[in-house]
């Protein structure tokens, strides 16, 4: 399958980031990163790194920052775009990590349900990072309540994508369900990180893509 990106900006911007490599290990090393923060932050900084500055960047679950420091610090080298990070609670140490990465003006820190803030959110998103709630019914939530906001060519990408737990399961429920809208373009090449871009708008929009189907596949996606 082809990756979205690869290692390639983190390797290329290894000088400019010694300081930020350190923290992430620090922070691994201070919480439990099966279920907190992402195990593979160097592809989240290339990810955020690829951005083309046509929308937010918005994280659900900043637990201690593991994600946000990367994302927002490859922000900060391309002069682009804050992160806003939603969780329900805050990490006693995430204004530490946030400082030591010298990223304040790159971060938007949400203590709220990922739930209420979509109710209120108007922005268009070039990228989406969920890893909050890893249980079927809290991912599908995060990928229903958010999905829309997703403009085309953007992305959301998912942790903890693995087989026989609640996100692959949400996941197959919504994503995989509207090929016409959403295409894989990296399955799990970096730790447990699923990644789907944006194809089209809406159904409306597909033609093309319904147009290789025969007609009985075509009804039953309808």
């Amino acid at each position: 399958m082809e990756n979205t990106v690869s290692l390639k900006a983190w390797n290329e911007n290894i000088e400019h980031l010694r300081g930020v490599e350190s923290l992430i290990q620090e922070i691994r090393g201070s919480v439990n990163v099966g279920m907190c923060g992402s195990p593979q932050p160097e592809y989240l900084f290339c990810l955020s790194y690829s951005l083309e500055n046509r929308g937010a960047i918005v994280e659900i679950g900043t637990c201690a920052g593991h994600s946000l420091v990367a994302m927002s610090y490859a922000q900060k080298l391309k002069n682009g775009r804050k992160v806003t990070t939603i969780d329900i609670a805050k990490h006693p140490s995430l204004d530490e990590h946030i400082a030591k990465a010298d990223v304040n003006e790159w971060c938007e820190v949400i203590v709220n349900n990922s739930a209420v803030v979509a109710k209120a959110w108007n922005k268009p998103i070039e990228l989406l990072w969920i890893d909050g709630d890893h249980r079927y019914e809290g991912a599908k939530a995060d990928i229903v309540n958010w999905e829309n906001f997703v403009i085309r060519n953007g992305y959301i990408a998912l942790h903890d994508y693995r087989n026989g737990t609640g996100v692959q399961q949400a996941v197959y429920e919504t994503l995989l369900a509207k090929p016409w809208i959403w295409k894989m373009v990296s399955d799990r090449a970096y730790g447990s990180i699923v990644v789907f871009k944006r194809i089209t708008d809406s159904l409306e929009n597909a033609e093309p893509w319904f147009d290789s189907l025969t007609e009985r596949t075509r009804a039953a996606v309808r």
